[in-house]
């Protein structure tokens, strides 16, 4: 239910058509290509290709409105049981997502977005969520070779965070402590991240 309703608000104020809403949705979630999507949507495959490119930006610019750090107090009025009794000082859960993107055509922008993770060209965004799950913050994009200490470093995060909050982060997230250190914050590394795998 929730998701028809970002379509309709999505409708209402972008005035994009709820097939090009879809179409551009289930690219960036899904993945699909082109030639996928026009196939479910009866089209061709450049219909769909120009479809992405001519409503990304409006839903985008649309979307990162939604997007906002709440207050303290409502964080933490809304934080899960699971998180009540061992993490009530967590105001946020960052990670890095990594979208595979077309390897560039530039020597050097094809160096800068190589993912030795992925084994392919990326870009990384740094993100947030509160830990009920809303998403409080969203990076630029950086290339795939940019560590997530240096994301996390400059993309703007930390100044989102106020003395003594939380932030929880996995194992992956490495050399952050004095940086998280320096905002007089707590990093807090979820137990699972120290598990062993055999």
């Amino acid at each position: 239910m929730e998701c028809f309703y970002v379509i309709e608000l999505l409708e209402k104020y972008t005035q994009c058509d709820k097939r090009s809403i879809y179409i551009t949705l289930q690219k960036i979630k899904l993945a699909k290509t082109f030639s996928e999507l026009g196939d479910a949507f009866g089209i061709s495959e450049s219909s769909t290709s120009t479809i992405f490119s001519n409503h990304v930006v409006i839903i985008s610019n649309f979307l990162k409105g939604l997007i906002i750090w709440p207050s303290e107090e409502k964080i933490t009025n809304q934080l899960p049981l699971p998180f009540r009794a061992r993490y009530s000082t967590v105001q946020c859960i960052i990670d890095c997502l990594e979208i595979e993107i077309q390897k560039p055509s530039d020597a050097v922008k094809e160096a800068l977005t190589w993912s030795e993770y992925k084994k392919a060209n990326t870009i990384k965004y740094l993100i947030s969520s509160t830990p009920d799950g809303i998403i409080n913050y969203t990076s630029g994009g950086y290339g795939g070779r940019t560590s997530d200490a240096v994301i996390v470093e400059q993309s703007g995060f930390l100044d989102k965070l106020k003395p003594g909050a939380g932030v929880m982060a996995d194992r992956s997230f490495k050399h952050i402590e004095n940086l998280i250190d320096e905002r007089k914050c707590a990093l807090i590394r979820p137990p699972f991240t120290y598990r062993k795998s055999y």
